[in-house]
């Protein structure tokens, strides 16, 4: 207890100091328009978000008052936070490099529209003194209401639609991170909310603790001269995309590199179930669960009966194993006992966060027949290209097939013309290997070892970023219908890198933006071939985010998605 009110003594004294240590108005003006060149340089998606979302990140001059009229440091993160979130792209973000966090034992998300507890941790707030349930409705936070929060908190990064966007903000509400929220340390010692219980209907107001850790920003400077910091040379691996969500706390590069996010460093662990192996909502009856269980298990799976039918669940939960032919061998052994023992599979990929190339290879053990993958066009940099140059050189002189050969040399190609132009983007090419047509998986002797049986593919708007393309790709190989709600709409390929040197601040780019192999019509977007903001729409609309789900572990969801999986099956009879 001394520790903490020291340390909450330390972070009051630092909060008060006016205006010490700060970064000079040139200083900043210099790092905003760093900032404003890297994406200016390197972002994918910038003609489409000009044209489709209506901004363009080109017309700084708002921006750049705002940043001579900044009267701090914080200020002048916060407004490039903004900057950067106004792109709507849930890879794309701004973060301080603040190790501060504010937390309280709740989680909230938004269900009917609503914001409710969805969890509550009562070794920290038991239910003598915080009597509130998990379905109670938050209303209001230190006397704003929580709709004003959803929205400030997420003022400063977002997701690529408005509904996950929401989401997110609901997942922020009782933990603050100065890394993506610059204001977080202006929270206080205790959080006032006001909690409408759905048994009454009555109101209730509690004063609850903040449980604060890290340390403050308070200030950049002062600042003589750039920070540099080395950067990891991107020709080191022989991929050219990576489609998971951004690193988020490192401020180095991180492209080409098949790395898991660490979703609690941004808070985002906070929305149940995202990236998380197990699933967020309980099993039909009679579930018998075969993997998951062991600490060495990246997949979770098992069956259940239904109408004299055995089912087959299938969750991943990211495409970013740490052993990508450990988990492959996992699921080929998996899929090869769900083919000879259930008549049907439920496939869910909702609340997946996304990753590298392994989808594809997972791809081909869940589709039975030749199919495409998904294409990008490429924002091309110098780096990009001379990577690209140098894999083809290293390629050349591996003596390997001649096909191959000019595959990577068309692709390296492509690269060149767009360097070549202003701000050029490159024509579709493929992010994981050297042609988008794929084949499914089979043995030496052509004997297909994919699964073949009916399927269902669960989805939703925390589909994210290879989620988002293995979902595209399933719809488009004709694999089964998309069960739940539209995925993310995270469409291209992300690194992270320095954002200001006087600020030693970090930015997450969307360099790459993926392109369907057919157009499709939406009511938001128009007819496009983008992923991007306008994510894969399911053929079975079904929302999860309800009361009744809540408090039930999803029995709703459950007996729709086991409806459909057997509508699929009496399908093939």
């Amino acid at each position: 207890m001394r520790i903490h009110s020291l340390r909450a003594l330390l972070v009051t004294a630092w909060l008060a100091l006016p205006g010490a240590a700060q970064i000079t108005a040139d200083q900043r003006l210099i790092d905003f328009q760093h900032l404003a060149g890297l994406y200016a340089q390197n972002y994918g998606p910038y003609e489409f978000k000009r044209d489709v979302i209506g901004f363009d990140l080109m017309k700084l001059q708002p921006w750049i008052d705002r940043v001579r009229a900044a009267k701090s440091d914080i200020e002048f993160y916060d407004i490039c936070a903004e900057y950067v979130a106004a792109l709507r792209d849930t890879h794309s973000s701004f973060n301080t490099g603040s190790t501060f966090t504010a937390r309280i034992g709740l989680t909230s998300d938004i269900y009917d529209g609503k914001v409710l507890l969805d969890f509550i941790d009562r070794s920290t707030l038991p239910a003598s003194a915080y009597p509130f349930e998990v379905g109670d409705e938050v209303v209001t936070l230190d006397g704003r209401p929580a709709d004003y929060w959803t929205s400030e908190l997420t003022r400063t990064i977002a997701f690529a639609n408005q509904r996950a966007t929401r989401r997110l903000g609901a997942g922020y509400l009782f933990y603050r991170v100065q890394s993506i929220y610059p204001r977080a340390p202006e929270a206080g010692e205790t959080l006032r909310v006001e909690i409408r219980r759905s048994a009454t209907g009555a109101i209730e107001s509690y004063d609850i603790p903040w449980v604060k850790s890290g340390y403050p920003i308070t200030s950049a400077g002062p600042v003589p001269s750039p920070a540099a910091r080395r950067q990891q040379d991107p020709a080191a691996s022989p991929r050219l995309n990576h489609y998971g969500l951004p690193e988020g706390t490192a401020p180095m590069l991180e492209a080409f590199q098949n790395k898991r996010w660490d979703l609690a460093e941004r808070g985002l662990a906070r929305l149940r179930g995202l990236g998380s192996r197990t699933p967020y909502f309980t099993l039909p009856d009679g579930f018998q669960r075969r993997l998951g269980s062991r600490a060495t298990d990246f997949h979770y799976s098992g069956t259940f009966p239904a109408e004299g039918k055995r089912i087959g669940y299938l969750r991943i939960p990211h495409f970013s194993p740490a052993d990508e032919t450990a988990a492959w061998n996992e699921l080929f052994a998996e899929v090869t006992y769900l083919n000879a023992n259930t008549d049907g599979l439920v496939l869910d990929i909702t609340r997946n966060t996304g990753g590298g190339c392994y989808a594809e290879d997972a791809l081909d053990l869940l589709i039975p027949w030749p199919y495409l993958s998904l294409a990008d066009q490429i924002r091309v940099s110098r780096s990009a290209l001379t990577s690209a140059e140098a894999q083809l050189a290293a390629v050349e002189g591996a003596g390997l097939p001649g096909e191959l050969v000019a595959q990577f040399r068309s692709i390296t190609d492509a690269l060149r013309r767009a360097y070549q132009q202003n701000r050029g983007l490159s024509d579709p090419v493929p992010g994981c290997s050297l042609t988008l047509e794929r084949d499914t998986a089979r043995d030496r002797l052509g004997n297909i070892l994919a699964y073949t049986k009916p399927m269902v593919i669960l989805t939703d708007e925390l589909s994210i970023s290879f989620a988002d393309y293995a979902a595209a790709i399933l719809q488009e190989a004709g694999r089964g219908p998309l069960f739940g709600y539209r995925t993310n709409g995270a469409g291209g390929s992300v690194y992270s890198i320095n954002a200001g040197f006087y600020s030693e601040s970090a930015t997450s780019i969307t360099w790459t933006i993926g392109t369907r192999n057919r157009y499709i019509g939406t009511d938001d977007y128009g007819t496009t071939n983008r992923l991007e903001n306008a994510g894969v729409r399911p053929e079975i609309s079904f929302d999860y985010m309800t009361r009744d789900n809540l408090l039930s572990g999803g029995r709703l969801f459950t007996s729709a998605f086991t409806r459909a999986i057997l509508d699929e099956i009496a399908k093939g009879q």
